[in-house]
C-alpha cells in the first residue's frame, strides 16, 4: 500500500493518470475538495475523507476546486482490520504538526527491532532532506517518535523527497537543477 501526501493548487492537475502495479494507494483529503477518476468512475471527495485505489487501476486526480488541498505541516494517521476494511482516524490527529518532519517520504520500515518513519524535511524549503525518525509510541492513546538521522544531498542536489527500500535494494528521489543551454 502507498500512502502519500500532495499540496494541490485550486484548479491544478495531480499527477497524470497512471497505475500502482504492486502496491494499493489512499488518498485522504485534509482540506477542499479532489477530484478522482477510478478506471471509468468520477468521484469528489471531501475534506476530512479517505478514497482507496486500488492496483492495476488506472486513476487520476486533481483540485477541480477553489481551495487548496493538502498540508505539508501536519501527519494524520488511519488504521483499518484490513486493507478493504472501514479506515478509521487515530483519535489524536492530527498526531505530529510541524513543517519539518511530518510530511511522510516513504514507506515505514523496521530495523533491528524498531519501526522507522522516514519524512521530509520541509523547512526552510519543501523537500530539502529526509529524516528518519524511530517511532516510540504507535497505538489509541498517542504517536511518538524521535529523530535519528537525517539525510541532506549535497551539491549538485537541492533536496530528497522519497527513500524506499525492498530487500538490498534502495530508491531515493532526488532533485537538482541543471543548465539547459
Amino acid at each position: 500500500m502507498a500512502l502519500g501526501d500532495a499540496r494541490i493548487a485550486p484548479g491544478a492537475p495531480g499527477p497524470g493518470r497512471h497505475v500502482h502495479t504492486h502496491e494499493d494507494e489512499g488518498i485522504y483529503v485534509v482540506t477542499g475538495i479532489v477530484t478522482v477518476e477510478v478506471g471509468e468512475e468520477r468521484y469528489e471527495v471531501g475534506a476530512e475523507s479517505f478514497f482507496w485505489l486500488p492496483r492495476e487501476v488506472p486513476h487520476v486526480f486533481a483540485n477541480l476546486g477553489t481551495e487548496a488541498t493538502g498540508t505539508d505541516d501536519e501527519l494524520h494517521l488511519f488504521s483499518a482490520p484490513d486493507l478493504r476494511g472501514e479506515w478509521k482516524p487515530h483519535r489524536r490527529n492530527p498526531v505530529k504538526c510541524d513543517v519539518r518532519s511530518s510530511r511522510p517520504a516513504g514507506r515505514l520500515f523496521e530495523r533491528d527491532g524498531a519501526l522507522y518513519r522516514p519524512a521530509q524535511i520541509c523547512a526552510p524549503l519543501y523537500g530539502s532532506g529526509i529524516a528518519l525518525h524511530r517511532v516510540t509510541q504507535l497505538d489509541d492513546d498517542g504517536y511518538a517518535e524521535s529523530e535519528e538521522r537525517r539525510i541532506i544531498g549535497k551539491p549538485p542536489l537541492l533536496g530528497m523527497h522519497t527513500i524506499n527500500r525492498a530487500g538490498d535494494f534502495s530508491v531515493t528521489d532526488a532533485f537538482a537543477r541543471r543548465r539547459r543551454f
